[in-house]
């Protein structure tokens, strides 16, 4: 039995092309204003409040040193879902949506050390592109973004009357 692999909706973080699973994507979006905040897991980049929620902002390539980022006119958001939770991918440019299948594809298990966040790679028009798994992705950030929510519920008690950002 031949399964096809799920589209893929492409996009550019630093110098790298990423891949997401077009079914985890609720919308793209131009980016807005985010707030940072210190002590985030490396590659967390901020968080911002869409109606109502409040989301971090990942950013996924290798070349992220830091946790500061100034957007541009062109970047976008990736609001993606994955395991009952919501999260925003930070792209410099989203491209095209494609056939996941690739031109060729490689699961290599030395990736899992490094970036356990990669599914698996495959080729697109001589472009290697990282497939995301977003559960993953997810998971490892979200030991984080926990100790963080707990902060902005203490900012709550401490101030009632604080309201999020209409952003």
């Amino acid at each position: 039995m031949n399964q096809t692999a799920p589209k893929l909706l492409l996009y550019i973080s630093g110098d790298r092309m990423f891949g997401v699973s077009l079914e985890r994507v609720d919308e793209v979006l131009p980016a807005f204003e985010m707030t940072g905040v210190p002590g985030l897991q490396r590659g967390v980049v901020g968080l911002v409040s869409l109606r109502g929620d409040i989301l971090p902002v990942i950013r996924v390539d290798a070349s992220a040193t830091d946790n500061t980022v100034s957007l541009k006119a062109q970047d976008r958001f990736i609001v993606v879902r994955s395991s009952g939770r919501t999260f925003v991918l930070l792209a410099e440019q989203v491209c095209e949506i494609i056939d996941g299948d690739g031109d060729a594809e490689a699961r290599p298990g030395y990736l899992a050390v490094n970036q356990s966040s990669i599914e698996r790679v495959i080729m697109h028009e001589e472009t290697m592109v990282f497939v995301l798994d977003t559960d993953r992705l997810i998971d490892d950030a979200s030991y984080r973004s926990e100790s963080v929510s707990t902060s902005v519920t203490e900012v709550r008690e401490v101030h009632p009357n604080a309201v999020a950002s209409p952003y």
